[in-house]
């Protein structure tokens, strides 16, 4: 009413007010009154269509002379068809219910003399379309703008949500869990990390936040463990920017630590990189020290070049340069089957077969002369070793090998392959080796030993 006042004083309108003019504002205002007292009512696209056919009677001969309608329409367009858009979920109401208003004035123009000083019928006409036009170009970006809003909402709940559920997976299952920024920085104090590494807390200079985390591996391991880290990230990158989802998820590698005693500690990290809101790159990594354990993924040290033996246990062994594939075949003792029992703690033959027996009490080092295969015995010996201090059997494992180099006799060195395994004896654990000797392995240019785990 107010606004209704001021806009006769400016306009100079008469003072009076129609009948048919005054219902139509009591309905106005009956109509929005209600959508204050029962707000369910603006969440149906029928209440905005009912609205617009309200507004759409101020334009009626009744309620506006031929002068006043071509003020009124751009109020109001401006004041209530405008910020009515809001409630609509439908664009095509958006225009159909304001087509009303585009007959309404176009039959007036036809039919009345519009004033020239405000442009005539064709301005009053295209006045009108472009107010429709307007109106279902801002509903459409409107709607556009709020899904692309909820879609950002839900995305970012979700990646809270699974960052959530990786943080709570992490320290359940690891000593220490830190978060790097994208210089690979912690973004804050860890205690768990500070206990692991045996620094003194009571000071404030022994805060972790800021620190690098390469600053924290062994200088040997430095650069192997910076590299996985950036090839993880640039990796994840570009499959974010492809869109695909290759790369994407946790990623996980063995480096060592070093504490405030300058021991080497044998370390899990499991690496889980992530996107902020802003942008910005983050990395949650759990921190699981392995030196006395098995580490949670199958996977050698390729970082640092070391293996834990805890490893040894692992469902396949590598001594040479490929893995060969494990097979369901139970292995025969056939004929021809040989036998050597190796004391691997004094690194000697115990026992052989009888066309053998010249190699009891040899070094071990003097029958196989690879590397590998002394690695690998020490390997499973430990294996075995550790089982029994903690109470438990000696592992009924079976691991079988092929293209092994065994020098049986002094003359030659020759190629085995067999199956070998823990023994218990009464000096203590033992490694048995059945095997068949194979061509002579002389003149080779490398030398390759596969071994696989079998379960009988």
């Amino acid at each position: 009413m107010v606004l209704l006042i001021q806009m006769r004083v400016v306009f100079q309108l008469p003072a009076t007010i129609q009948g048919a003019f005054c219902w139509t504002m009591v309905g106005t205002l009956a109509w929005m009154t209600m959508s204050l007292v029962v707000p369910q009512t603006t969440k149906h696209d029928l209440w905005y269509v009912i609205y617009s056919c309200i507004l759409m009677l101020y334009l009626l001969p009744m309620n506006s002379s031929t002068r006043s309608t071509t003020r009124v329409a751009p109020l109001l367009f401006t004041l209530f068809r405008l910020p009515a858009i809001l409630i609509v979920d439908r664009i095509y109401l958006v225009f159909f219910s304001n087509l009303p208003f585009l007959v309404v004035i176009s039959w007036r123009a036809a039919v009345e003399d519009f004033d020239l000083s405000y442009g005539g019928r064709t301005a009053a006409v295209g006045m009108e379309c472009l107010h429709i036009a307007v109106l279902v170009a801002l509903a459409v970006a409107l709607q556009d703008y709020l899904a692309g809003r909820v879609e950002l909402e839900m995305e970012s709940c979700n990646t809270a949500t699974q960052l959530t559920a990786a943080s709570s997976l992490l320290q359940l299952t690891c000593d220490a869990v830190v978060e790097l920024d994208g210089d690979l920085r912690l973004t804050k104090h860890s205690k768990e990390l500070s206990a692991m590494l045996l620094r003194d807390t009571s000071s404030l200079s022994a805060s972790l936040k800021g620190v690098r985390f390469i600053d924290l591996v062994a200088s040997s391991d430095t650069a192997a463990a910076l590299s996985k880290l950036t090839n993880f990230r640039s990796r994840s990158c570009s499959s974010v920017i492809s869109g695909a989802s290759e790369g994407m998820g946790a990623h996980a590698f063995h480096t060592r630590l070093v504490d405030s005693c300058a021991t080497k500690l044998q370390t899990e990290v499991l690496q889980v990189m992530y996107t902020k809101r802003d942008g910005s790159t983050c990395h949650l990594v759990g921190l699981r020290d392995f030196t006395d354990t098995k580490p949670y993924t199958g996977i050698t040290s390729q970082t640092t070049g070391f293996e834990s033996e805890a490893d040894a246990s692992a469902d396949s062994l590598s001594v040479g340069q490929q893995l060969s594939e494990a097979s369901q075949v139970p292995v025969q003792h056939g004929r021809g089957t040989l036998f050597l029992e190796i004391d691997v703690d004094g690194l000697q033959i115990t026992a052989a077969s009888s066309s053998l027996v010249d190699l009891v009490g040899a070094p071990t080092s003097e029958v196989f002369p690879a590397a590998q295969t002394i690695q690998l015995l020490e390997r499973i010996h430990s294996d075995g070793r550790m089982r029994l201090e903690r109470g438990e059997r000696p592992p009924a494992k079976v691991f079988s090998y092929d293209e092994m180099p065994a020098q049986l006799r002094a003359t030659s060195t020759e190629s085995i392959w067999g199956t070998m395994q823990v023994l218990q004896a009464q000096s203590g654990l033992n490694v048995l080796m059945a095997f068949q000797a194979g061509a002579s392995g002389e003149g080779r240019d490398a030398i390759e030993c596969r071994v696989k785990k079998r379960a009988f």
